[in-house]
């Protein structure tokens, strides 16, 4: 299987997108498409707000626990379900254009959110006829 790292979803541009016939069919073209990217950026701003009080707290249990108390509140607003949301509908993209490919597709969480938001990876094994 060929591992694709899924980050970076508000830097994603819709010239080289591969899902963008996935996109039309639900109504989305280039200008809604970069409203859609830029609501990802929630997520990205809550690991960057994070990223040092994550040091410092791995230094101290107490710090510790209070880092994964706040990253839990915050996963657990409208604003980061919303961005959250966007993130999976570019990756659906991905998904559907992949399958069209023929490879088989299973996206899969390899840490808690709360180590990191990007948590995902898709797994895609290429058609029968491309394995040598």
């Amino acid at each position: 299987p060929i591992a694709i790292s899924l980050c970076c979803h508000h830097r994603c541009e819709w010239k080289v997108y591969c899902g963008k016939r996935f996109m039309r069919q639900h109504g989305i073209g280039p200008r809604e498409f970069r409203v859609l990217c830029r609501m990802t950026r929630f997520v990205r701003s809550f690991v960057c707000l994070f990223a040092r009080s994550r040091l410092v707290a791995e230094r101290s249990l107490r710090l510790r626990y209070e880092y994964s108390r706040v990253a839990s509140e915050a996963i657990g607003t409208e604003e980061y379900r919303l961005a959250r949301a966007c993130k999976q509908f570019l990756d659906l993209g991905r998904v559907v254009w992949l399958r069209e490919q023929g490879y088989e597709v299973d996206t899969v969480e390899y840490v808690h959110e709360t180590v990191s938001r990007e948590n995902r990876i898709f797994l895609a094994v290429p058609p029968v006829d491309d394995v040598a």
